[in-house]
């Protein structure tokens, strides 16, 4: 499948936001434009065409697969590390 990658700049001090827009999607930045702005998220004040039409690869989703897996692992040791923190507490406290 063809998409294209847009970045879009909402007015105001808002950063830059990626968008794909599906072969369906509206054609052309101006149309994107009013597009963004019917559903609410505008006011936009410039649209920048970073890739037209580029192919959508499979690999991408193994990179995000890849993000998630990392941020569990840290998630998990986060936990670990409190745990173990908790307990070496509990067992320095001193007994009532």
């Amino acid at each position: 499948m063809n998409v294209s990658l847009v970045e879009a700049k909402r007015t105001g001090r808002s950063q830059p936001t990626e968008i794909v827009v599906l072969p369906n999607g509206p054609k052309g930045p101006n149309a994107l434009q009013r597009w963004l702005n019917d559903r609410g998220v505008g006011p936009i004040e410039r649209i920048t065409v970073k890739a037209p039409g580029v192919a959508w690869v499979r690999p991408s989703f193994g990179r995000v697969g890849r993000l998630v897996g990392e941020r569990i692992h840290a998630w998990a040791a986060m936990f670990a590390a409190a745990n173990a923190c908790e307990s070496e507490v509990s067992r320095l406290a001193p007994k009532a």
